[in-house]
């Protein structure tokens, strides 16, 4: 048995065809425009995305640490409670700083002054309709 995996074939038999001008040229090309692709995201995700450069000054744990000392100190009991919690943002306020103030300025603007995003955390029991938010 032959070993057909050299430069003038394939481990199956068939032969390899070199590659034209235009197959370089074509692949130069894509190439090309996959790294200006990479250089345009890289230069404007977070202004497309400002969500991207969120600070988070409280993660999800801590979040829910300090939410159930308010609820303690609310006398609110959420023993035997299940929990759950997201993180969103004010959405309509958000468009409107973008469309008023601009991407720039909405930027700097959601950084310190502007609180847009939020914890949203419950506790409930299934089958209860009470819940705890």
């Amino acid at each position: 048995m032959s070993d057909a995996s050299g430069p003038t074939g394939m481990s199956d038999g068939r032969p390899l065809i070199p590659l034209t001008v235009s197959d370089r040229r074509f692949l130069l090309v894509c190439l090309l425009t996959f790294v200006a692709g990479i250089g345009v995201v890289t230069l404007l995700f977070h202004r497309a995305f400002p969500e991207a450069s969120i600070g988070f000054k409280v993660d999800r744990g801590e979040a829910r640490v300090l939410a159930e000392q308010f609820l303690a100190g609310q006398e609110l009991s959420i023993e035997g409670d299940r929990f759950a919690g997201i993180f969103d943002a004010d959405d309509d306020s958000k468009v409107y700083l973008e469309r008023t103030l601009g991407l720039e300025a909405a930027n700097q603007a959601y950084q310190d002054p502007v609180k847009l995003w939020r914890w949203q955390l419950r506790w409930f029991r299934p089958l209860r309709k009470a819940e705890v938010r």
